[in-house]
């Protein structure tokens, strides 16, 4: 897992349904709402609304 000093995509490891650990990557965007806006746009979907990883 990465601390977002540094260019690339972090990574956070989260539970799931069955217990197993899942790795889930982080993309850092300077304002998440504006990042969301031409991909709603576009036709994506918001899956898992965000969240504050505890790191």
């Amino acid at each position: 897992m990465g601390t977002g000093a540094a260019p690339g995509v972090d990574a956070g490891l989260l539970p799931s349904r069955s217990g197993q650990p899942h790795v889930v990557p982080v993309i850092r965007v300077p304002n998440l709402e504006a990042a969301t806006v031409p991909v709603l746009a576009h036709g994506g979907t918001v899956v898992v609304e965000p969240f504050t990883l505890g790191c």
